[in-house]
Protein backbone atom coordinates (compact mmCIF):
# COMPACT_ATOMS: atom_id res chain seq x y z
CA UNK A 1 0.00 0.00 0.00
CA UNK A 2 1.01 3.63 -0.78
CA UNK A 3 0.40 6.86 0.43
CA UNK A 4 1.27 10.36 -0.76
CA UNK A 5 0.69 13.79 0.25
CA UNK A 6 1.80 17.06 -1.08
CA UNK A 7 3.28 18.76 1.37
CA UNK A 8 3.63 22.69 1.74
CA UNK A 9 7.10 23.43 3.57
CA UNK A 10 7.75 27.30 3.89
CA UNK A 11 10.99 28.44 5.00
CA UNK A 12 11.39 32.77 6.23
CA UNK A 13 14.26 34.51 4.62
CA UNK A 14 15.35 37.89 6.90
CA UNK A 15 15.85 40.40 3.74
CA UNK A 16 16.03 44.60 3.70
CA UNK A 17 12.28 45.75 3.98
CA UNK A 18 11.01 42.49 5.78
CA UNK A 19 11.05 38.28 5.79
CA UNK A 20 10.34 36.97 2.12
CA UNK A 21 8.76 33.49 2.46
CA UNK A 22 9.47 30.96 0.23
CA UNK A 23 7.07 28.18 -0.01
CA UNK A 24 7.77 24.79 -2.14
CA UNK A 25 5.17 21.85 -2.05
CA UNK A 26 7.04 18.33 -1.75
CA UNK A 27 6.04 14.93 -2.67
CA UNK A 28 5.76 12.74 0.09
CA UNK A 29 5.46 9.08 -0.38
CA UNK A 30 4.75 6.47 2.32
CA UNK A 31 5.01 2.95 1.02
CA UNK A 32 4.30 0.05 3.25
CA UNK A 33 4.51 2.30 6.75
CA UNK A 34 8.12 2.37 6.05
CA UNK A 35 9.62 3.98 3.45
CA UNK A 36 9.50 7.87 3.13
CA UNK A 37 10.40 9.49 -0.04
CA UNK A 38 10.30 13.12 -0.77
CA UNK A 39 10.51 14.81 -3.91
CA UNK A 40 13.16 17.60 -3.92
CA UNK A 41 16.46 18.78 -5.24
CA UNK A 42 19.16 16.54 -4.47
CA UNK A 43 20.72 19.49 -4.04
CA UNK A 44 18.83 21.10 -0.91
CA UNK A 45 20.69 18.41 0.73
CA UNK A 46 23.99 19.84 0.47
CA UNK A 47 23.67 21.48 4.38
CA UNK A 48 26.58 23.82 2.41
CA UNK A 49 27.24 26.68 4.45
CA UNK A 50 27.39 28.79 1.28
CA UNK A 51 24.72 30.15 -0.76
CA UNK A 52 24.45 28.04 -3.58
CA UNK A 53 21.30 28.54 -6.35
CA UNK A 54 19.16 26.02 -4.43
CA UNK A 55 18.98 28.51 -1.59
CA UNK A 56 17.23 30.66 -4.31
CA UNK A 57 13.17 30.73 -5.62
CA UNK A 58 12.26 28.56 -8.02
CA UNK A 59 10.25 30.32 -9.36
CA UNK A 60 12.60 33.12 -11.34
CA UNK A 61 12.09 36.11 -8.96
CA UNK A 62 15.19 37.84 -7.40
CA UNK A 63 15.94 38.14 -4.25
CA UNK A 64 16.76 41.89 -2.93
CA UNK A 65 19.95 41.78 -0.54
CA UNK A 66 22.03 44.07 1.21
CA UNK A 67 25.35 43.50 2.00
CA UNK A 68 26.30 43.48 5.50
CA UNK A 69 30.10 43.01 5.29
CA UNK A 70 32.27 41.76 2.58
CA UNK A 71 35.37 39.52 3.71
CA UNK A 72 38.63 37.91 2.46
CA UNK A 73 38.31 33.90 3.66
CA UNK A 74 40.73 30.76 3.11
CA UNK A 75 37.05 28.47 1.92
CA UNK A 76 38.03 24.71 1.85
CA UNK A 77 37.01 22.89 -1.42
CA UNK A 78 35.39 19.53 -0.65
CA UNK A 79 35.54 18.03 -3.71
CA UNK A 80 39.65 19.11 -4.83
CA UNK A 81 40.64 19.15 -0.58
CA UNK A 82 42.28 22.24 -1.52
CA UNK A 83 41.66 25.26 0.28
CA UNK A 84 41.63 29.55 -1.35
CA UNK A 85 41.59 32.61 -0.64
CA UNK A 86 38.17 33.81 -1.46
CA UNK A 87 35.95 36.94 -1.37
CA UNK A 88 32.99 36.67 0.24
CA UNK A 89 29.56 38.23 0.24
CA UNK A 90 27.72 38.66 3.81
CA UNK A 91 24.30 39.77 3.72
CA UNK A 92 21.40 41.33 6.20
CA UNK A 93 19.05 38.92 7.21
CA UNK A 94 19.37 35.27 7.58
CA UNK A 95 20.68 34.51 3.93
CA UNK A 96 23.79 32.53 3.66
CA UNK A 97 27.12 34.08 2.75
CA UNK A 98 27.82 34.15 -1.06
CA UNK A 99 31.36 33.56 -2.38
CA UNK A 100 32.00 35.35 -4.70
CA UNK A 101 34.39 33.24 -6.69
CA UNK A 102 32.74 33.43 -10.55
CA UNK A 103 34.90 36.34 -12.45
CA UNK A 104 31.39 37.04 -13.87
CA UNK A 105 29.88 38.11 -10.49
CA UNK A 106 32.95 40.22 -9.44
CA UNK A 107 32.52 42.01 -13.29
CA UNK A 108 28.53 42.12 -12.33
CA UNK A 109 28.81 43.67 -8.67
CA UNK A 110 31.69 46.09 -9.64
CA UNK A 111 29.07 46.79 -12.33
CA UNK A 112 26.39 47.14 -10.36
CA UNK A 113 27.34 49.09 -7.37
CA UNK A 114 29.61 51.58 -9.14
CA UNK A 115 32.84 50.65 -7.89
CA UNK A 116 35.50 47.69 -7.28
CA UNK A 117 36.17 48.84 -3.77
CA UNK A 118 34.35 46.40 -1.61
CA UNK A 119 34.53 48.63 1.65
CA UNK A 120 32.09 50.88 -0.52
CA UNK A 121 29.73 47.56 -1.47
CA UNK A 122 28.45 47.83 2.56
CA UNK A 123 25.00 49.01 2.95
CA UNK A 124 24.05 48.36 -1.09
CA UNK A 125 21.31 46.46 -2.38
CA UNK A 126 21.93 44.60 -5.29
CA UNK A 127 19.67 41.43 -6.71
CA UNK A 128 20.35 38.18 -6.95
CA UNK A 129 19.03 35.87 -9.36
CA UNK A 130 19.38 31.75 -10.62
CA UNK A 131 21.06 31.62 -13.98
CA UNK A 132 20.89 28.63 -16.19
CA UNK A 133 23.95 27.42 -18.62
CA UNK A 134 26.66 25.55 -19.31
CA UNK A 135 29.89 25.45 -17.21
CA UNK A 136 33.07 23.32 -17.17
CA UNK A 137 31.18 21.08 -19.66
CA UNK A 138 28.12 20.41 -17.35
CA UNK A 139 24.42 21.84 -17.29
CA UNK A 140 23.44 23.48 -14.40
CA UNK A 141 22.06 26.60 -12.64
CA UNK A 142 24.18 29.09 -10.67
CA UNK A 143 23.65 32.29 -8.70
CA UNK A 144 23.99 35.76 -10.17
CA UNK A 145 24.32 39.33 -9.18
CA UNK A 146 22.65 42.47 -10.91
CA UNK A 147 21.85 45.62 -10.12
CA UNK A 148 18.86 46.84 -7.83
CA UNK A 149 16.09 47.97 -9.60
CA UNK A 150 13.32 49.94 -7.87
CA UNK A 151 9.93 49.23 -9.66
Amino acid sequence: MTAAWNVKITNAIMMTGGIMTMTTTRKICIQGGKNMTVDMRIEETFNSPWLGEWDLPDDGKDVLVTIKDVEFENVHNGKTNTNKEEVILYFEGSLKPMILSARVNKDNIKQALGTGRTKEWVGKTIQLYREEGNWFGKHGWAVRIRPFVSK
